[in-house]
């Protein structure tokens, strides 16, 4: 077990760890901003898991300023069943987004990991769920534009009813949620326990953040879908069509989706939107322009190996476009995008996102919206977040950068790193400097080719991994099952489920009203055949007549 001296000290020396950036002496909590853990209870009637327990942690609004107040931090765990005689197994999930919650995902987790026995904890970070949670009250309401989200056209009124009602935009930062972090695990594990942080998607990049302030504090480090200490959201939309260009690429190799796509199914890609705004597909293209059909492949993207399939069958069916296709794209986009479940959960806070991301997740020059928005005409398939954000900086009431923004941990414990070659945020290759940065004793990095955004969603090898990591920090983990993980198949997904709502995946059967209306065009060709006939023997007969007068 790696010695955690801050954290066999006291709790106060912890916390007074975390500050060892603000100076060359550690600074002292007052009495007034010593953390308080209030009892932990059932999480309400919005709790992710029945055996999940919630509790607040009052931490320091602002650790540099002891007159700053406190600041209530939500808590959540659901308990393992182990052996409690050499300290508890802890897996500590930090959770993405920005602007994701850690305890609406408890239920989650403990689908994955309960078997292990482990104690899951989490936190909402600040700004998020219970904790503070960041939002525009008009802007977000059932009844606006878009409900929950915001249009592009809410942005301006929001910004402006934060900076007139928010007062701690400033203390919502990834460095205050690091040390939040770093004073509940102090406060909720023992030296004898074995502490594993988890960091997913932007939770490892904020993990990064909290291994520069606690690298002693735990025992093992998991990071999965990765983001570097050095990336913005810039970066996004070039990213996702990127992915979205190598998912194509596979298409080449099925052959039956070769044989669909043709030889160069990105090429197709490309000019199908175009066309749709040339006309094409009439009976769509009404509602949806070559900028809609873009967004839905890159929402589609965005959701896992279980959709991917979809994305050239899409290509191919709104190509064509019968009947039977605008029926299955029909169904797709109910599923998809206009379901109860469609979205994200009312715990998630895009505010949040967009405050962290445009202070310190966005170049701070030669980011141009007007370049985005060029950009966005070249891909093939996109979410538009670069560009949406773009939008925003200018005005964005954004807190200062510290001197941890950028920097990657100088962590030398046990770590499993975990990527997936068709990340839809994130190229493996971006990730060079830091895989070549974490490569001590018991650091480890695995790629998955065909997985997707954190692999432990949808990769039970990748499962396997964590298992192993949890139980035995810095051990070898067994790589065998990467050559033989399950690759998700492009001729056809193997689901009960469809989400076009038919086994004809390809579309190759006419649907019943495809042939109605086939069979109703045919009367009507011959009715109409037979009033030329009519017609024409009718004009011959008078003109007959005329003549013969």
């Amino acid at each position: 077990m790696t010695t955690r001296t801050a954290a066999a000290a006291t709790r106060i020396g912890l916390v007074a760890l975390a500050l060892l950036i603000a100076g060359p002496e550690p600074l002292a909590l007052e009495p007034s901003q010593e953390p308080v853990l209030a009892a932990w209870g059932p999480c309400g009637a919005d709790s992710p898991h029945d055996d999940a327990e919630c509790a607040h942690v009052t931490l320091p609004l602002d650790y540099d300023a002891p007159d700053a107040g406190t600041i209530g931090i939500a808590a959540g765990r659901i308990m393992g069943d182990q052996d409690e005689t050499s300290g508890r197994a802890q897996l500590w999930y930090i959770p993405g987004g920005p602007g994701d919650s850690g305890i609406e995902a408890l239920g989650r987790l403990h689908a994955i990991f309960g078997e292990l026995g482990v104690d899951i904890y989490s936190l909402d970070p600040r700004g998020v769920g219970g904790t503070e949670l960041l939002r525009c009250p008009d802007q977000e309401a059932e009844d606006s534009e878009e409900g929950r989200e915001l249009s592009t056209e809410e942005w301006a009124a929001c910004i402006d009813w934060l900076a007139a009602n928010r007062s701690d935009l400033g203390y919502l930062t990834t460095t205050a949620s690091a040390r939040d972090l770093g004073a509940a695990v102090d406060m909720m594990s023992t030296p004898e326990d074995r502490v594993i942080i988890f960091g997913a998607s932007y939770g490892s990049y904020w993990t990064n953040r909290y291994l520069n302030l606690f690298p002693e504090q735990p025992d093992g480090v998991i990071l999965d879908g990765i983001v570097p200490a050095d990336w913005t959201f810039a970066e996004f939309d070039e990213s996702l069509d990127g992915a979205g260009r190598r998912l194509l690429e596979r298409c080449v190799r099925s052959t039956e989706c070769a044989a669909h796509l043709g030889a160069d199914p990105i090429a197709l890609a490309e000019e199908l939107p175009d066309r749709f705004d040339d006309g094409h597909c009439p009976d769509l293209s009404n509602e949806i322009d070559g900028a809609m059909l873009r967004l839905v492949f890159g929402n589609m993207m965005m959701s896992g190996p279980e959709v991917w399939p979809y994305i050239p069958a899409m290509i191919y069916r709104m190509d064509r476009c019968r009947i039977r296709d605008l029926e299955a794209a029909g169904a797709l986009f109910e599923t998809l995008f206009e379901s109860e479940d469609a979205g994200e959960p009312a715990s998630h806070s895009p505010v949040l996102q967009r405050h962290v991301a445009m202070s310190e997740l966005w170049p701070e020059v030669g980011a141009s919206p007007a370049g985005f928005e060029a950009a966005l005409k070249r891909t093939t398939m996109t979410t538009g977040v670069s560009a949406s954000f773009a939008k925003t900086y200018a005005d964005w009431p954004r807190y200062p950068r510290d001197e941890l923004v950028g920097v990657t941990a100088d962590y030398s414990g046990p770590m499993l790193l975990l990527h997936g070659g068709l990340d839809p945020t994130m190229p493996v290759e971006r990730l060079e400097a830091l895989i070549d940065h974490f490569d001590g004793p018991g650091q480890e990095f695995v790629f998955f080719p065909d997985s997707g955004h954190v692999t432990v969603s949808d990769n039970s090898c990748s499962q396997s991994m964590y298992a192993s990591f949890i139980a035995n920090p810095g051990e070898p983990v067994d790589r065998s099952c990467v050559d033989t993980a399950d690759a998700f198949n492009l001729g056809a997904p193997e689901t009960d489920a469809p989400l076009f709502g038919t086994d004809d995946f390809w579309g190759e059967s006419a649907t019943t009203m495809e042939i109605v209306v086939i069979v109703i065009n045919v009367l009507i060709a011959a009715a109409m055949a037979g009033l030329v006939v009519w017609t024409a023997r009718f004009m011959r007969r008078r003109m007959a007549r005329k003549n013969a007068a």
